[in-house]
């Protein structure tokens, strides 16, 4: 059996195309965008979800950033996770202007077995200039290292067929 929670909503960033830019928009000026449930209640709820679901065998977090918490709450996440559930492995989502192999590191010791992680595009320009992603090939590449080393499957994510990428951006990519 697998089981799906949410541990947060909104998104630190603000990508031109998601509908958490749409959704900012819209709760602006009503209190931080990004809520976040304690590390407690969350581990609360998965042991009441072990109880209930005897074979419970996979885990999938669909917050839209599971590491934008910050290092500590990783820390505590890991400690309470790894002593109250016992290690069942879990997904995440994730974007690379996020990414922290420290973080990582933390989630492969309690679990964390398959990560998916928005690039969207291998064109440096195009993810600044129209995704409003600022972010390095060289920390995707680092990145993609750190999950290789750690034995981590990944999904990453693509936007193709956008009409503003150019046949050098598709080289790029």
């Amino acid at each position: 059996e697998e089981y799906n929670i949410l541990t947060s909503r909104g998104c630190t960033f603000d990508c031109a195309y998601c509908y958490n830019n749409y959704r900012r928009m819209q709760y602006r000026g009503k209190g931080e965008y990004l809520r976040m449930r304690s590390v407690e209640n969350v581990i609360q709820e998965l042991v009441q979800v072990k109880k209930i679901f005897k074979n419970l065998k996979f885990i999938r977090f669909w917050d839209d950033n599971f590491i934008a918490r910050d290092l500590a709450g990783i820390r505590q996440f890991r400690d309470l996770y790894t002593s109250m559930i016992g290690g069942i492995p879990f997904y995440i989502l994730s974007d690379p202007r996020s990414f922290d192999s420290e973080k990582i590191k933390l989630l492969r010791e309690c679990g964390l077995k398959r990560i998916q992680i928005g690039i969207q595009s291998g064109s440096e320009r195009l993810n600044a200039d129209i995704y409003h992603r600022i972010v390095s090939n060289q920390k995707i590449l680092e990145m993609a290292h750190c999950f290789h080393q750690l034995g981590i499957e990944v999904v990453y994510d693509l936007i193709f067929n956008n009409p503003y990428e150019t046949r050098d951006d598709i080289i790029e990519t």
